[in-house]
């Protein structure tokens, strides 16, 4: 009894301190997170960080791209993204801490990327105490 009573304590412990850490995370940890996920076609963790509003929006995007198939091009252009380093600049927090715009940057070999893709900006908002998206954009 005592045994279960502690193996219960300490599964109670662990996803206390996983909620705990996973709370703390800033809006630029979130935008990178999410920057990473998106070229992976990773719509879990996507929808993870994002608002419900652009959670929902996700899972209709990752429905229709399961219901056909990506061009050699996007395929190719989302393999060439999934390689760049993601380093998000300070965000921009509003006065109230309840939103937050960060830029992310693609580096190749420590240099930013040239050309229309060469960053994102990322909409954030704070949902139950947490850094969510709630827009993300070609800037």
């Amino acid at each position: 009894m005592k045994t279960s009573l502690k193996i219960f304590a300490i599964i109670v412990c662990g996803i206390l301190a996983f909620s705990c850490a996973n709370s703390g995370q800033t809006p630029e940890q979130v935008a990178e997170l999410y920057a990473t996920a998106m070229f992976q076609q990773d719509y879990t963790t996507m929808k993870t960080l994002a608002a419900p509003t652009k959670a929902e929006e996700i899972a209709k995007i990752e429905q229709e791209v399961a219901d056909r198939e990506l061009t050699l091009e996007k395929q190719e252009l989302l393999t060439q993204y999934s390689k760049y380093e993601k380093k998000a600049q300070p965000a921009e927090i509003s006065g109230d801490k309840e939103t937050a715009v960060v830029i992310v940057i693609f580096l190749d070999n420590g240099q930013p990327i040239e050309g229309m893709m060469s960053q994102m900006k990322y909409s954030l908002q704070k949902v139950n105490g947490q850094w969510k998206i709630t827009d993300d954009n070609q800037w």
